[in-house]
């Protein structure tokens, strides 16, 4: 496949589901091995697959990992969160998954939604965005900033832009069909996808490629110390998702016809 970046797969066990539960992680200690247990409740509906973009914190043991359930650890040589998004993407087309489910690995996600995802995408639905707006869905102790951004910034500009409906666009937790992920005119494997605009992409592009956008209601819980579990953190980061964001919706990021 084209502009994939270069990973290596360590397996613990055969694949055994038709879709994959994907953490995306880098350095998140404490986080991510209480997510991991968590994620082992689920195994029996998916195959756990952890994302690492180059942790050495120790965190991602052998052994703590096989002890529940994980099927493979793969790690990515190239940095970017968009980088490991396109790792987990190639690695769920090469092990021929009916699609994948990503998280992101700081253990802010609550799982309660999965099964619902997964019935979303069995269905045939494109791209099911989990949302922490909707009714049913939660959010707990978000930073006002982000709140403001998510909800009078982003989801706005991405609904007008996209012609669907979308209240929490940059929520890791969701769903993405093979279908989807594989038709010609996304290309999500393209090298230029290295920081967040991806994630954006992805959203903005399901309804209208035919594919369908559903959201499911999921909570997202942030520490209650105060602390933000995120890497955009600063002013060129917040920069940089800025442009990420008008690159989506001016379609500068859309393939080339």
């Amino acid at each position: 496949m084209p502009d994939v970046p270069t990973y290596q797969i360590r397996r613990f066990k055969e694949k055994s589901a038709s879709y994959c539960l994907t953490a995306i992680v880098w350095n998140e200690g404490e986080r991510i091995r209480a997510q991991i247990e968590r994620m082992a409740s689920w195994a029996e509906l998916v195959d756990v697959v952890i994302i690492d973009g180059g942790s050495d914190d120790g965190s991602l043991e052998n052994v703590h990992l096989q002890n529940h359930r994980t099927t493979a650890l793969v790690t990515v040589d190239e940095p970017g969160l968009g980088t490991a998004v396109r790792a987990a993407i190639a690695f769920s087309l090469a092990e021929n998954y009916q699609g994948l489910i990503t998280i992101d690995g700081n253990g802010k996600d609550d799982l309660a939604a999965l099964p619902e995802i997964l019935a979303a995408l069995q269905s045939g639905v494109g791209l099911v965005q989990g949302s922490r707006f909707l009714p049913g869905g939660f959010h707990h102790h978000t930073p006002l900033e982000r709140l403001l951004g998510i909800r009078w910034l982003v989801a706005p500009l991405i609904s007008f832009r996209a012609g669907v409906r979308v209240t929490d666009p940059t929520n890791g937790f969701r769903g993405l069909s093979r279908e989807y992920l594989i038709d010609p005119r996304l290309q999500p494997l393209r090298s230029r996808f290295v920081g967040f605009a991806l994630q954006l992409y992805l959203v903005f592009r399901s309804e209208a490629l035919g594919h369908g956008f559903q959201e499911i209601p999921v909570g997202r819980s942030y520490p209650e110390n105060g602390t933000i579990p995120t890497k955009i953190i600063g002013f060129k980061p917040r920069l940089s998702f800025l442009g990420a964001l008008i690159r989506v919706v001016t379609r500068l990021e859309n393939p080339k016809a």
